[in-house]
């Protein structure tokens, strides 16, 4: 007899967020019930004094607020907030204090329910 058992697994989306992008931009959709875990933020060019707000409409820096990003490579942020509650599915992200420079990469690292088949 077969059955159905939720699993909660862990997940990626990316999505590119240029250094113009000073007004918040709809980065991706996650799927309903989705927990975000991490954010990464990836560059190849350094660009002063910049930071990176990820959040919801309405609320742009509800995930990271102000994560220095004005290094080369990753930059890793802890997620505020964080407390297993469900958050909108849509998810934005915009650049603050941007200098010339490359644009970015963010990662959004989430967990969410799968209901698999075991037999």
């Amino acid at each position: 007899m077969a059955s159905s058992v939720p699993r909660r697994l862990v997940y990626s989306k990316t999505a590119p967020l240029a250094y113009t992008d000073t007004t918040a931009i709809k980065l991706f959709t996650l799927p309903r019930g989705a927990i975000p875990l991490r954010v990464t933020v990836f560059t190849e060019e350094a660009s002063a004094s910049a930071t990176c707000d990820v959040g919801v409409y309405g609320d742009t820096d509800s995930l990271i607020e102000g994560l220095d990003v004005s290094s080369l490579g990753s930059n890793l942020g802890t997620l505020l907030d964080n407390d297993e509650r469900e958050v909108p599915t849509d998810i934005y992200g915009r650049i603050a204090n941007p200098t010339a420079g490359g644009d970015f990469v963010v990662t959004l690292e989430y967990s969410s329910v799968r209901t698999t088949r075991v037999v």
